[in-house]
């Protein structure tokens, strides 16, 4: 029995077309609620209450939520495109302005940090031939990738 070469590539390129399909549509599935988000953003209040006003009465209804009946409006483009909305957060709400600068303050000098480390790690890694490079290197990305809510509880009662 003889392979015949031109069978298996072509099912083998089936399947990458296949995947690359599959990956492309769950990516749409989950960049369209920011772009979602964003365009909306540009939308007068009344736009806002007049497309969305139904799915906000129906959760913030008394009681049980109740079913919608009348048909939502998802639009993606505003009929008016309106920067009210970032004139108001902006400048007519200090509160998110101090929190988004104290935000700003917090970030920088932690980065500029991070950084510094990473890059002396990374010097320190490309040089180091040793023995224990390898467990001091899992060490330090395991060190990397561990989520803040890991280390709540013990700076809960350090600090306290």
């Amino acid at each position: 029995m003889k392979y015949d070469r031109k069978i298996r590539p072509k099912k083998k390129n089936r399947k990458k077309k296949l995947l690359s399909l599959i990956l492309i549509i769950v990516a749409i599935l989950y960049v369209i609620p920011i772009i979602f988000t964003i365009c909306n953003s540009f939308m007068a209040e009344s736009e806002i209450a007049a497309n969305y006003g139904k799915i906000f009465e129906s959760v913030t209804g008394k009681g049980s939520s109740r079913y919608i009946s009348e048909t939502v409006h998802l639009k993606f483009i505003p009929d008016m495109v309106s920067f009210k909305q970032y004139f108001t957060v902006l400048f007519n709400s200090p509160d998110y302005l101090l929190k988004f600068w104290n935000s700003v303050i917090l970030v920088i000098p932690i980065v500029i940090f991070q950084m510094g480390i990473a890059l002396l790690a990374s010097y320190g890694f490309a040089r180091y031939r040793g023995r224990l490079r390898e467990i001091i290197f899992f060490a330090y990305i395991i060190l990397m990738l561990m989520p803040y809510q890991v280390t709540l509880v013990p700076n809960f009662f350090v600090r306290a």
